[in-house]
């Protein structure tokens, strides 16, 4: 079996390479798990991202709108001053002519 004339010596040393091999494999194994857990989080990272630049388009579209409708309701309440401006002074004028004409 053994031409040794140490038997222990050769098992121990033949149980010392299994057991480097067997490391190296656990090594190799834990690298590739790290490096899958990195690239997971580079993709939930860049995953959140893109949901990010979505909803921030989103929001650009719903505020372009709002905008908009803020811009016609400004026109409107615009033309509606001046509306009410040129009442005023018709009015103003009327009190003024009704006035003058007591005052004959």
């Amino acid at each position: 079996m053994y031409n040794s004339r140490n038997p222990a010596g050769v098992a121990v040393g033949q149980l010392g390479l299994i057991t480097t091999g067997l490391a190296m494999g656990v090594v190799g194994c834990h690298e590739r798990g790290i490096a899958a857990m990195r690239a997971a989080r580079e993709r939930r990272a860049e995953n959140d991202t893109l949901v990010a630049l979505a909803q921030a388009q989103r929001d650009v579209v719903e505020l372009s709108a709002l905008a908009r409708k803020a811009l016609d309701e400004v026109a409107k309440l615009t033309a509606e001053n001046a509306r009410l401006r040129q009442a005023c002074a018709d009015r103003q004028g009327f009190i003024d002519r009704m006035a003058n004409r007591r005052a004959d």
